[in-house]
């Protein structure tokens, strides 16, 4: 079980860097962590590694997003074009 995770509402695609909106559904993410691995909707577990470059909430760019909190994470990595709205992002 993750001890981070982030459900993604919606994914943008910006050049090489991937948009996702969405909450924290447990944990707290900060800026420099990578998610490990990602639930798609069919809740198969899939590897990743995926580096939070930016976060913003409330049209502000903080350094972390705590539980229960919304916001939109400006990823790094390869295979994001894998992520869609639904998926569980996990630490």
């Amino acid at each position: 079980m993750a001890d981070i995770e982030f459900f993604i509402h919606g994914v943008r695609m910006d050049g090489d860097i991937c948009c996702v909106s969405g909450i924290v559904n447990k944990g707290n993410l900060s800026v420099g962590a990578a998610f490990t691995s990602y639930r798609n909707t069919f809740s198969e577990v899939k590897t990743a590694s995926f580096n939070i470059a930016k976060i913003i909430a409330y049209r502000r760019s903080l350094e972390i997003l705590p539980k229960g909190m919304s916001g939109e994470l400006h990823l790094q990595g390869d295979g994001l074009e894998q992520l869609q709205k639904y998926f569980m992002l996990e630490m």
